[in-house]
């Protein structure tokens, strides 16, 4: 077996909630290592699960990507990480995506949304990429003979791009990944875990913290096994661990690796400045402020798992741009402002019908002279007649032509 300065497992496990529809798996991940030994490309990718080809992509992503990474081990031998590398890492998106429309035979390539999880380390340090869900993150080993990897010194964090809503994100495949693509250099890292958000459901604390319980147990067994078969075997055996299936049923995708050199996990994870307010424009972040209580992490078991957290909904579909028409900010007092003008004219309504039906208005306006309502309830009474004017008897009808006058 050639010689590597690193020890790498890697696996992807297929979900519950795949299992139960019949869908494949859609996660894929992918290791190169250079011909010296000393570099490392790690990749995986996470096919939307609306996306009718993305089992096709992921794995597509997951291999190229690796490819295109160790591309740049050898100038990153003599000359530091800079903006060459980043023009670097978004050509060769670039030619993913072209080779993508090459496999949709069109420009339009939604059937294949899937995400992206990278890292490339060696000896002189590393760069992260990220676009979408999932995470990346990774530390150094403390001096000395032999190391040993203390999780709470300082480590860099790629928290997942979640989007606006529950169950959102963001593909290499949309048309503003250009937008949304998170491209870091890093300082030599002697440990890396990176995954899937499946894959994260385990290996964090609500995707904003990496869970002690599980990474250290983990970076240990990656670490005291020398055969690769055999690591990626026991990563594998995590992965669909029962219990794990009750933190997640989505796909699950995890790669790991750990300097040769380095010996067991000690310390616990600390939380990132400001409760992870400290995250840069590129998305990354570094953890200086010390977690407030052990219990945080309380709970887990060896390997950070435990029945205690609620399972995720049943298929994460990942959608793609569909928004509510209307935010939740702007709902509730949008639901207000109809009930109130609902309201207002039911009672408009109600006083124009009572305006027409009323004996008091129509009284009002047969007699405008009546302006006091008291006045208008009295019953109105005829006017009393005149004086009769003394006649001439000569001059009054006799006969058939006579009338009866009224007697005062």
């Amino acid at each position: 077996m050639a010689y590597s300065a690193w020890r790498v497992a890697a696996a992807a496990v297929r979900g519950t909630g795949h299992d139960e529809t019949g869908s494949p798996c859609q996660d894929a991940c992918a290791v190169r290592t250079s011909t010296n030994g000393e570099w490392i490309a790690l990749v995986a990718s996470d096919g939307a699960g609306t996306a009718a080809n993305s089992q096709i992509s992921s794995r597509y992503v997951a291999d190229a990507f690796a490819d295109a990474l160790m591309a740049n081990a050898s100038r990153l031998q003599t000359q530091s990480p800079g903006a060459w590398l980043t023009d670097a890492v978004i050509q060769q998106v670039l030619d993913i995506r072209n080779a993508l429309r090459a496999k949709a035979g069109s420009d339009d390539i939604n059937s294949y949304h899937c995400t992206l999880v990278a890292a490339l380390v060696g000896p002189s340090g590393g760069i992260a990429v990220h676009l979408g869900d999932g995470a990346v993150f990774g530390g150094v080993a403390a001096p000395g003979t032999p190391r040993k990897i203390d999780l709470a010194s300082d480590y860099f964090l790629s928290q997942p791009q979640n989007g606006e809503y529950a169950n959102e994100t963001v593909f290499l495949t949309e048309k503003d990944w250009i937008k949304n693509i998170r491209i870091a250099p890093l300082a030599t890292v002697d440990w890396v875990v990176l995954g899937t958000d499946g894959g994260m459901a385990l290996a964090m604390v609500h995707e904003k913290l990496p869970k002690t319980g599980f990474v250290a147990p983990v970076l240990h067994v990656v670490q005291q096994h020398n055969d690769n078969d055999t690591r990626n075997n026991k990563l594998l055996a995590i992965l669909s661990d029962p219990q794990a299936n009750k933190l997640t049923n989505d796909d699950k995708t995890l790669v790991v690796a750990v300097r040769a050199t380095c010996m067991s996990a000690s310390g616990a994870f600390r939380a990132p400045i400001s409760a992870q307010k400290s995250i840069s424009t590129n998305g990354f972040t570094s953890a200086t402020t010390p977690v407030a209580s052990s219990n945080t992490l309380a709970g887990f078991s060896q390997r950070g798992i435990t029945e205690g957290n609620a399972p995720q909904a049943a298929v994460k579909l990942k959608s793609v741009k569909k928004r509510w028409l209307l935010r939740r900010s702007v709902f509730i007092p949008a639901i207000a402002l109809l009930f109130f003008s609902l309201t207002l004219g039911i009672y408009w309504a109600t006083i124009s019908i009572w305006a027409k039906t009323s004996p008091v208005v129509k009284t009002v306006k047969q007699d405008p002279s009546q302006k006091d309502p008291a006045v208008l309830a009295v019953p109105q009474l005829p006017a009393a007649a005149a004086p009769a004017t003394p006649q001439n008897p000569a001059s009054m009808p006799t006969g058939d032509k006579a009338e009866s006058v009224p007697r005062l």
